[in-house]
């Protein structure tokens, strides 16, 4: 049922952002370890994961249609949000804290296996960040704690 929804309203979510056709670039970064993660909008597939070495073609890990979550925390004088993907025990997060540092965390199960933050220029559609946050599934109660990246 969630990826029905979820794929009946990757048509709208298209739509609505910048007139795009086919697919948009929604974030794109380059990680400090010499890799590159992009989330794409797509009609046919929804919001797409995708990390592979900074300049190469092939892809090491892409996720579709993998019924992504989102969560938003606030602080007093912060913010953190993200979009969760989860492919077996695994869980990819890619996160914004304060929109001023972006990155990549990598969980298998509830402990936290790698974490690098974007370096250099950052490609970000935030009418479509924040189109996507608002039609993916929220994390549950709580669970957005355990997928917080201290600074």
């Amino acid at each position: 049922m969630r990826k029905n929804c979820f794929m009946a309203l990757s048509g709208l979510l298209l739509l609505c952002t910048s007139g795009v056709t086919s697919a948009s670039t929604m974030l794109q970064c380059n990680l400090d370890n010499h890799h590159t993660i992009t989330l794409d909008i797509s009609s046919e597939k929804g919001l797409v994961y995708d990390y592979k070495k900074t300049g190469e073609s092939k892809s090491e890990l892409t996720l579709i249609g993998s019924d992504p979550y989102y969560a938003k925390i606030l602080g007093v004088n912060w913010s953190y949000q993200y979009f969760r993907f989860e492919k077996g025990t695994y869980s990819y997060v890619v996160y914004n804290r304060n929109d001023v540092k972006l990155g990549l965390a990598v969980f298998h199960g509830g402990k936290l296996m790698m974490n690098r933050v974007c370096v250099g220029d950052v490609i970000l559609d935030r009418e479509a960040y924040v189109y996507a946050s608002e039609h993916v599934y929220v994390d549950a109660d709580g669970a957005e704690y355990d997928y917080l990246i201290e600074e």
